[in-house]
């Protein structure tokens, strides 16, 4: 199952069309898009630019197909919109960014905290599973 049908029937029409809903697809899609490369980066390897712009494909596809919203205009979410357009992103100051753990590690945490205000249901399961410190 493809993760538009999955996050569609997770979230809430509301909360998917609204702005926090646009920006964390927005976010969670460049997330994948950018997948491979971050693992790359981890093993301490240099991506191939051709796989890349490959794996960039869907989400330009996103970018075309959403059109420009409100969600354009966020300061933070910018270099997202200059991904799939840059070679070597990882290299570019301006969207470097993404290819962080602090990025990821935000990224997981606003995605929690939206299932978690979306599905007050589902904690329970996170706290189980979450590792005790």
């Amino acid at each position: 199952e493809d993760f538009g049908a999955s996050w569609g029937r997770v979230m809430p029409e509301e909360f998917r069309v609204g702005r926090d809903g646009r920006a964390l697809e927005l976010r969670l899609q460049a997330h994948f898009a950018t997948f491979r490369t971050r693992q790359t980066l981890l093993a301490g390897g240099e991506p191939d630019p051709a796989q890349q712009q490959v794996d960039l494909e869907p989400f330009r596809a996103f970018l075309s197909s959403r059109g420009l919203d409100e969600v354009c205009g966020d300061e933070a979410l910018m270099p997202l919109f200059a991904l799939p357009f840059v070679q070597r992103p990882h290299a570019q100051s301006n969207v470097c960014g993404v290819f962080k753990a602090k990025w990821l590690q935000d990224l997981r945490r606003d995605v929690e905290a939206a299932l978690r205000s979306q599905h007050p249901q589902i904690p329970l399961l996170y706290d189980l599973l979450a590792p005790q410190h």
